[in-house]
């Protein structure tokens, strides 16, 4: 599988519904909680190996929350980017995770955000990166599954209430298909943009 993370350019003035574009370097990302909206889902994963290679380079912990491909075989990409040896001791480490949206969000619960279990671990995610000598940390969650399964209120919701929490040392994309953006109800849409300090339409 041929990925390509050197295609990425200044970002273009659009208009996605009633969604704030920023004309901003995709580099530039420095929010705790950014909204990014990407065309197709290949175009996605290339954003978040290009995003948090970035976070490796500034000595910061990553999480991958995705299920466009298995573990193992996100792994094998990085690897063929990023050299075997780097990429197999930070994961050793615990400096690399990659985990399903089921893993990271559910938490034991059916189809359910287990909030209050998200939340903690968040935080107990970041406190570990800084107690080895990280400066915190970087992480790009697909909602996919949300929109797969009709589970949106539940994404909106759980969305509102991240936006809630102080999480100084977490830089964290939420991805999400223009599609996805579109087939969202104008007052959802709303939230989402007032409930995420950047947001992005990725061209």
């Amino acid at each position: 599988m041929h990925i390509s993370i050197t295609r990425y350019f200044d970002i273009k003035p659009s208009v996605l519904k009633d969604f704030k574009l920023l004309e901003l370097k995709v580099t530039s990302l420095t929010g705790i909680h950014t909204l990014t909206i990407y065309r197709n889902q290949e175009d996605k994963f290339a954003h978040a190996l290009h995003f948090l290679k970035e976070g490796l380079e500034n000595n910061e912990s990553i999480v991958l929350i995705t299920d466009y491909l298995s573990k193992e075989k996100v792994l094998d990409v990085m690897r063929d980017l990023w050299e075997t040896d780097y990429v197999d001791t930070l994961y050793k480490d615990g400096d690399i995770t990659i985990v399903t949206t089921a893993e990271w969000y559910f938490r034991g619960h059916y189809m359910k955000i287990n909030n209050e279990k998200v939340m903690k671990c968040w935080n107990d995610v970041t406190d570990k990166a800084i107690q080895r000598g990280k400066r915190g940390l970087r992480a790009f969650g697909d909602v996919r599954l949300f929109f797969e399964h009709g589970l949106t209120d539940e994404l909106i919701s759980y969305e509102l209430e991240f936006h809630r929490k102080p999480y100084f040392s977490l830089k964290i994309i939420c991805a999400y298909l223009e599609s996805e953006i579109i087939s969202l109800p104008p007052q959802l849409s709303e939230a989402l943009q007032r409930h995420h300090k950047h947001v992005y339409l990725v061209p």
